[in-house]
């Protein structure tokens, strides 16, 4: 042990105690894993497929009614208050069938930038057989996920 750990004060164990100190720090983290040193932020899906996944869910969210967001947007959010103003004008019941039809095939995705707990991916993506169209997806890292913040 003397050989490893030598004398009290040594360079060995001021390495050591650092050393557990720097672990004990990462552990506590209050952002993790939202902050880009974090050695946990594996776990985190990649942006873009993330990006493709909640398009998709956004139009199921609309063919169910379009009232609970929580599972694409971020709560508070513009994206979140463009998508509930958005689902007030569209029709109900009977009405709404053509929507119930209505599929969305994302053609291109591409990470623009990611820095923490924030990204941004620009897709190409058509909504049933219109014309393709573009956005640029704010994305930001919550407890639950990728959620959209901003659509431009």
């Amino acid at each position: 042990m003397r050989a490893i750990f030598g004398r009290p004060g040594s360079p060995p164990v001021i390495v050591l105690s650092v050393a557990v100190a720097l672990a004990a720090a990462i552990a506590l983290c209050p952002q993790c894993p939202q902050c880009p040193q974090c050695p946990r932020r594996q776990d985190r899906p990649a942006p873009v497929a993330a990006a493709v996944e909640l398009t998709s869910l956004r139009l199921a969210v609309f063919k169910a009614g379009g009232r609970d967001f929580t599972a694409v947007d971020v709560p508070g959010s513009p994206a979140e208050a463009a998508d509930l103003t958005l689902a007030s004008t569209l029709p109900t019941g009977p009405l709404a069938a053509p929507l119930d039809e209505l599929g969305v095939e994302v053609l291109y995705a591409e990470l623009l930038a990611e820095a923490g707990p924030l990204a941004q991916v620009a897709l190409e993506y058509r909504l049933g057989p219109g014309e393709p169209l573009t956005a640029t997806l704010h994305l930001r890292w919550t407890e639950a996920g990728w959620r959209v913040e901003q659509v431009e």
